[in-house]
């Protein structure tokens, strides 16, 4: 009886699918299309270059990952325990620390920061008709919205300490939500581009500017260099699917139902993905809101309604993928606090029992995010812009398509030397694996030699990388400042820098502390 109870609970495989999609779709697909449209002028056929671009290695990756992750682990912590497998034992571990207090955090701490301004957002434009939070100065409007974004983190991590199941539930109920955003999105946009009176911008060569609320001439160029460099504003809104690595232990026959769940996870996506991509390009806009906006153009009541909506759609969504990935870093560091693999003061790790393993893990979580959101917010008060938290999150996307790219590429080795065995072999892997791994490492140091090294040389008073780099609502009165090419390349390489050293750092004070539970030949150092 307690057996057939304890198959019950599992998660099957179409509910991985549908975990793998609520981790993944959330506020990218609404309002990152603006920057890959501005990036190719508003060109259509530029725009749909780089999407194919995007997916096509995306799902390469994803692909290699359905038969790698199909390999026997040591423990159930997702991508660090894959790596482990196909990379090494001590770059396993470098993955297994770096995710859940870099990664996951950083994830978290920008989805907080944007549902808690869609949450303000939706609040002033009802009360004001139109006013956004664009319109407000900048120091006030950080001010609200890391304020905002951080009670709201607190709320889910609460949530998940005292009802974690229910939190799994409705996680799973607003993953089924977003579907009526998205279709809304999708059928209003392709059949509203045949049928409303109004410049198209496929149709015209025109798309419509929000700032000034006119038509413009998309631009001549089909395919170009910006086209390429669109791709990192794709990869942030495929980010996730490998939420389900870190839920293994809740997943029934994780050998088979892990790896069809990430292939057929990122299948759904890409094809929803690149429906709402031709429903704006359909229309001429980069995002929703525009979209509503230039479909209901004759009656602004209409607009505004259709906006309040759709504020309240995007809430939805963002608590959803805010929530996953929360509980993803938890999970994590709880997982490493119980294998004594990151620094914690000795009496804390003394004093530690399996009863408070949740809450010391909850403490953790909340220390780092609370010191990664701090050090964001200082910079972007002093400079009154909110690049320095899109710049945190690019890099670390950036940075984890070079550790996907070294994994896909052991299980490429692995499938010529076959010293790991896998339960799922997928036709073709040998030629998969290898174009996802150049796809991913062509992805790092494309994007870091054309955006953080070439601009310094040609160009670093220059404005071109920042004007990738929005998170919040780009306002249109100047209150929010775009960082120079020199800026940016601080940024980045700083972040990288950051990035790269922090489970060196966390096993140094494991070193010097003279923690008992610290064993030299698992260390870094």
């Amino acid at each position: 009886m307690k057996t057939t109870q304890k198959t019950a609970a599992k998660i099957g495989l179409f509910s991985s699918i549908i975990t793998i999609f609520g981790g993944v779709v959330g506020l990218g697909i609404f309002f990152k299309n603006t920057s890959v449209f501005n990036l190719n002028q508003h060109n259509p056929y530029g725009t749909i270059i780089s999407w194919f671009v995007t997916t096509f290695i995306v799902f390469c990756i994803a692909l290699s990952f359905g038969q790698i992750v199909s390999c026997k682990t040591n423990d159930k912590l997702g991508l660090g325990s894959w790596v482990e497998q196909y990379n090494g034992k001590k770059f396993g571990r470098y993955v297994k620390i770096l995710q859940p207090l870099a990664y996951w955090i950083g994830q978290s701490l920008v989805c907080v920061l944007y549902c808690g301004e869609a949450i303000i957002n939706m609040a002033i434009s009802i009360k004001t008709g139109g006013c956004d939070v664009g319109n407000i100065n900048f120091k006030y409007q950080s001010l609200a919205i890391f304020g905002s974004g951080f009670a709201l983190l607190f709320i889910f991590v609460l949530l998940n300490y005292f009802a974690e199941r229910f939190t799994k539930k409705f996680d799973l109920i607003l993953s089924y939500f977003k579907f009526l955003p998205l279709a809304i999105v999708i059928i209003s946009g392709i059949i509203g581009g045949f049928i409303v009176d109004h410049k198209f911008g496929l149709w015209t060569a025109e798309y419509y500017q929000a700032s000034t609320r006119s038509w413009q001439p998309i631009g001549t160029n089909n395919c170009s260099l910006n086209t390429f460099l669109a791709v990192p504003s794709i990869l942030f809104t495929f980010e996730g699917y490998l939420i389900i690595g870190n839920l293994t232990d809740e997943i029934d026959k994780p050998e088979k139902n892990v790896p069809l769940s990430i292939i057929f996870g990122i299948a759904l996506v890409t094809i929803i993905y690149l429906s709402v991509t031709i429903a704006c390009i359909t229309v001429g806009v980069g995002n929703v809101y525009d979209l509503m906006n230039v479909l209901f153009w004759k009656n602004p009541e209409i607009c505004q309604i259709m906006n309040n909506i759709f504020s309240f759609f995007l809430v939805v969504c963002v608590i959803n993928i805010s929530d996953c990935k929360i509980i993803c870093s938890l999970k994590s560091i709880n997982f490493l606090l119980k294998n004594n693999m990151i620094f914690v003061p000795q009496k804390i790790h003394n004093n530690n029992t399996k009863k408070n393993d949740k809450k010391i893990a909850i403490m953790y979580y909340l220390f780092v995010v609370g010191f990664v959101g701090f050090s964001l917010f200082i910079p972007s008060v002093i400079f009154e812009s909110e690049q320095f938290v899109n710049g945190f999150c690019d890099v670390n996307i950036i940075f984890f398509y070079l550790i996907y790219g070294i994994v896909v590429f052991g299980g490429f080795i692995n499938s010529l030397t076959k010293k790991i065995k896998t339960s799922v072999n997928i036709k073709g892997f040998v030629i998969i694996s290898f174009l996802g791994a150049c796809g991913a490492f062509t992805i790092f140091l494309f994007n870091t030699i054309n955006q953080f090294i070439l601009p310094l040389f040609y160009n670093p008073w220059g404005y071109e990388v920042g004007k990738t780099w929005h998170l919040f609502v780009q306002d249109t009165d100047g209150y929010m400042t775009t960082l120079q090419n020199w800026q940016t390349a601080i940024v980045f390489w700083s972040f990288l820098f950051f990035l790269c050293l922090l489970p060196i750092f966390n096993d140094f004070l494991m070193k010097i502390c003279k923690n008992k539970y610290y064993h030299k030949s698992n260390c870094l150092i």
